[in-house]
């Protein structure tokens, strides 16, 4: 269906001739033969963004080379490594035969998945091969998929260990009869908090309070069209989601107001009122400029990344599919992130939070920095000396 769809997707396309070109020219790795090869996967930008943390603690190891592979082509090609003991790969496609070449060209003496990334062939192969793997962030609910089908839950049970979300899901899975696990946590906490120290300068030519909404889809374009008329008190940053030049134009042709472009920004004042953001990698530091901060997707899959406006201390408001994202759901029970019911509730959300005290901000933010999650332990058994055969 994806080699079929190339001709009228862009995504398909890089997706089918990315792999495709990688399968020729893939060529081993004789270079890293005496060095810890370590595989990381991740499906895509959002999750790559949650190991990070990881990824920065393994390269202080000398003897550490890193293979880092995508599912997606938004994280493939927005995702560049300038450091020669990284290397970025395409997922193979989950059948025997793909695993099989892909491992023997790879090597790679462990494995981490990063959240939801179950591939059955290539667990299978792993286990045969006698490679460790590891999953992380790991949130299951009691009538998990993962834990009711015999050959899935094979993959959890043949994992060296399985690192938790939160302490439910340590239970859950303890129950289910696996003992291969350990509590960790969030890492997008410590990823949130390690970029703290960046200072993204904005400034607007009428200055007054910013409305941020991020990870924004094309279903919400009428929502957040009807709350930047009902703010027009405010500037307002829109960051799509997507960023394609297809999806960007639809988003300037129906915002109220003419939007201008980040990337059009060089550091003097921005005169517009709306400004679109274009780019990858730069809404995590503009959160740091906004007053409320609405967080996109979760009328629909469930919501990006609360984490990143919320530690710069910004109330923020999501949709209300958040049952499988545990975190979210946990700040909403303490009453630090707002869920909508209702597309038409977000211009009254925002006037909310928008009177939420200095005092209340800073709660918050002292609250999350006590989320961060435990990977030493990870680390540790990442770098064992005599774990690598």
């Amino acid at each position: 269906m994806i080699w079929l769809a190339q001709p009228f997707s862009p995504k398909a396309k890089a997706w089918w001739q990315g792999r495709k070109t990688q399968e020729k020219t893939l060529t081993g790795s004789t270079e890293w033969a005496s060095q810890k090869r370590i595989w990381i996967h991740a499906a895509s930008y959002g999750e790559y963004e949650m190991i990070k943390p990881v990824v920065k603690r393994l390269l202080q190891h000398d003897q550490v080379r890193l293979y880092v592979s995508f599912f997606s082509p938004s994280g493939y090609e927005n995702i560049h490594f300038d450091d020669e003991r990284m290397i970025k790969l395409y997922l193979p496609i989950d059948s025997p035969g793909r695993v099989r070449a892909f491992l023997d060209k790879l090597m790679p003496h462990k494995v981490i998945f990063v959240k939801y990334e179950f591939w059955f062939n290539l667990a299978q192969a792993l286990a045969e091969r006698g490679i460790d793997y590891y999953y992380t962030s790991i949130h299951v609910n009691e009538n998990s998929h993962l834990l009711r089908v015999p050959f899935f839950k094979k993959a959890l049970t043949e994992a060296h260990q399985l690192y938790a979300h939160n302490p439910e899901s340590v239970q859950i899975l303890k129950e289910s009869g696996l003992s291969n696990v350990t509590m960790m946590g969030d890492t997008r906490v410590n990823h949130a908090l390690s970029y703290l120290h960046v200072k993204k300068e904005l400034r607007w030519t009428d200055p007054k309070p910013v409305i941020i909404y991020g990870s924004a889809t094309l279903a919400e374009i009428p929502m957040i069209t009807q709350a930047i008329q009902a703010f027009r008190s405010h500037n307002h940053i829109v960051a799509p989601h997507d960023i394609d030049t297809a999806t960007l134009h639809r988003w300037e042709t129906a915002l109220i107001i003419k939007p201008g472009r980040y990337s059009d920004y060089e550091g003097g004042a921005v005169s517009e009122q709306v400004l679109l953001v274009d780019t990858l990698g730069d809404l995590k530091h503009l959160y740091q400029h906004s007053s409320a901060a609405y967080v996109g997707a979760g009328f629909e899959k469930g919501p990006h990344n609360v984490v990143e406006p919320m530690i710069y201390g910004v109330p923020t408001i999501v949709g209300p599919h958040i049952q499988k994202f545990p975190l979210a759901t946990h700040l909403a029970g303490r009453g630090y992130l707002t869920v909508l019911r209702s597309k038409k509730d977000l211009a009254n959300a925002l006037a909310e939070v928008l009177e939420v005290t200095a005092d209340k901000r800073k709660e918050m933010v002292h609250y999350l920095s006590g989320l961060e999650a435990d990977i030493e332990s990870l680390i540790d058994e990442m770098t064992r000396e005599d774990s690598f055969v």
